[in-house]
C-alpha cells in the first residue's frame, strides 16, 4: 500500500493522503527534509497562524505522524545546519551566524562526525540534496565538502543560491550554479522542483537501508513567484513581499506532496520522514505586527522555535503531539538510534522515547544562541514556562506561552542562570 494523492476536483482542491500500514523495520530508511526559514506562524498544524499558508502536505504529515510543539535550532541557517547535521551545538566551532560561501572561508571541520558518517558502520548509503551551507568555496575543502563529510552523492547548492558563485553572476531560484560531486554547471529550471527531481532519482537508485538528506532552499530569498503550477492559486500581478513568501512556503509544500507520491509504495513504507525548519520566518514573511521584529535572527521564540514532525515507518504516536521541550541536536542521536548504529558524539539526546510515548519530558531547559554583526554574542535558555536572555551583564527574563508571543517580567530565575552558565561552559565562548 502506498501514499496516494487524490485531487478530488482539478487543480488546486485538497488532497487526501493514504498512508502505508504501520511497520517498525529493523533499520528504517531516512528521509531528513529540512526546509529554510519557515517559523511556526506559516503552518496550520500548530495553531499559531491566524491565516496560514496552504500546505496540505505538512498538514497531512501532522495527521499521520508525531507534531513536535516546542523544537529550538538557531536564529541563523548555518548554526543551526552544523547543529543538525553534526549533532554538536555549533559554539563549539564559534558559529553564531551564517556564512557567505562565496566570501567565507570557514567549514565545519572534518573531524566532525556527520550522520552520514555515522551511519555508515550500520550499513547505510547516504546522499545529499540541496542546500549544504556549512562550507565555503575558499574552504581547505571547498566545493567537495559534502563528499569529504560522508554524503556518498552531493546534488545542490553550496549556500544561498544568491551567494556570489565561482562561475561570475549571482543566481536566483530559476538560473542557479549547481554542484554535483564537486563539478560545477550552470543550471536552469526552478530550484525546489529540481531538487525533488534529484531526489526521487537518488532514492530509486540508493541500496537500502539508505539516509537521504533534502536540504531545499525555500522560503529562504530572493523572494520571486514560483510557477503557477505549484500554486492553489496566484498571488497577483504586483505581489507584496508577504504573497511572495506565502506561494514560496506553498510551492516547497507542493513539491514534497510530489517527492513522497512518487516514491516506490514499498520504498515509502520502510521509510521513515523527518521534517523540519532551520530557524524562524524572516521579516519579510511575517503578518503579524508584533512579530515582525523577533523572528529570524533573534532569540525570540519566533525566531528559535521551528516546526518539526516525524512521520512513517516506526511511528507509534501517529496523530500526536508533544510539547517537550526538544532541541534540533537531538534529531542526530534518535536517528542513530533508529538505525542500530555505534553511539557518536553529540550534544544531543535521542527522542525515540518520545516517538512511542509522546507524553514524556524531555530536556529540562534548551539553549540557544546568536552573534551579532558586531561579534557579540547574545545568549538564551528556555525551561517549561519562563526563558532568559543575557547580552553580557545585562539579562531579561520572560515568560513564555503556548504561542510566540513573549512577556518580559521582572525578577531573577536563579536555575535558569546557573543552566545558561554551564552551556557556557559547556560549548565554549
Amino acid at each position: 500500500m502506498r501514499w496516494w494523492w487524490l485531487w478530488i476536483a482539478g487543480c488546486g482542491a485538497e488532497p487526501v493522503c493514504v498512508l502505508p500500514e504501520p511497520g517498525a523495520p529493523e533499520q528504517p530508511n531516512l528521509l531528513v527534509v529540512l526546509i529554510d526559514d519557515v517559523g511556526l506562524e506559516q503552518l496550520g498544524p500548530w495553531g499559531i497562524a491566524s491565516d496560514p499558508v496552504p500546505t496540505p502536505t505538512i498538514d497531512c504529515l501532522c495527521r499521520e505522524g508525531l507534531r513536535f510543539d516546542n523544537v529550538w535550532a538557531s536564529p541563523f541557517c548555518t548554526p543551526a545546519r552544523v547543529a543538525l547535521w553534526s549533532g554538536m551545538h555549533p559554539r563549539r566551532e564559534g558559529i553564531g551566524r551564517f556564512i557567505n560561501v562565496g566570501q567565507s572561508s570557514w567549514e565545519l571541520p572534518l573531524e566532525r562526525t556527520t550522520l552520514a558518517e555515522a551511519l555508515r558502520p550500520a550499513g547505510y548509503s547516504s546522499a545529499f540534496l540541496g542546500k549544504w551551507h556549512i562550507g565555503a568555496f575558499a574552504a581547505p575543502s571547498g566545493r567537495m565538502h559534502p563528499n569529504l563529510q560522508g554524503f556518498t552523492y552531493f546534488s545542490g547548492i553550496l549556500g544561498n543560491v544568491d551567494h556570489l558563485s565561482e562561475l561570475g553572476p549571482k543566481g536566483d531560484y530559476f538560473d542557479w550554479e549547481h554542484l554535483v560531486n564537486g563539478v560545477r554547471l550552470w543550471r536552469r529550471g526552478y530550484l525546489t522542483s529540481a531538487m525533488v527531481d534529484d531526489a526521487l532519482e537518488v532514492i530509486d537508485e540508493l541500496p537500502e537501508p539508505w539516509v537521504v538528506a533534502l536540504s531545499l532552499q525555500g522560503a529562504h530569498s530572493p523572494l520571486h513567484t514560483p510557477p503557477r503550477r505549484l500554486l492553489s492559486r496566484g498571488p497577483g500581478a504586483d505581489p507584496s513581499e508577504l504573497e511572495q513568501f506565502r506561494a514560496m512556503v506553498e510551492a516547497v509544500d507542493t513539491e514534497l506532496g510530489r517527492l513522497l507520491a512518487d516514491m516506490e509504495p514499498g520504498v515509502l513504507s520502510r521509510t521513515q520522514i523527518w521534517t523540519l525548519s532551520d530557524n524562524g520566518t524572516p521579516s519579510h514573511g511575517i503578518a503579524d505586527p508584533e512579530l515582525v521584529s523577533r523572528g529570524k535572527g533573534t532569540l525570540f521564540e519566533a525566531g528559535v522555535r521551528v516546526p518539526m514532525v516525524v512521520t512513517g515507518a516506526g511511528v507509534q504516536a501517529v496523530g500526536g503531539s508533544t510539547d517537550a521541550l526538544v532541541s534540533i541536536l537531538d534529531v542526530f542521536p534518535t536517528l542513530l538510534q533508529l538505525a542500530g548504529a555505534p553511539e557518536a558524539p553529540s550534544d544531543g539526546a535521542s527522542l525515540l522515547p518520545l516517538l512511542t510515548d509522546p507524553a514524556l519530558d524531555h530536556h529540562d531547559v534548551l539553549y540557544a544562541d546568536v552573534t551579532s554583526l558586531s561579534g557579540e554574542v547574545f545568549r538564551a535558555v528556555r525551561g517549561p514556562d519562563t526563558k532568559l536572555v543575557r547580552r553580557g551583564e545585562q539579562a531579561q527574563l520572560y515568560e513564555v506561552g503556548d504561542g510566540l508571543r513573549e512577556v518580559a517580567i521582572d525578577g531573577e530565575d536563579p536555575a535558569l542562570s546557573e543552566a545558561l552558565d554551564a552551556f557556557i561552559e559547556a560549548y565554549g565562548q
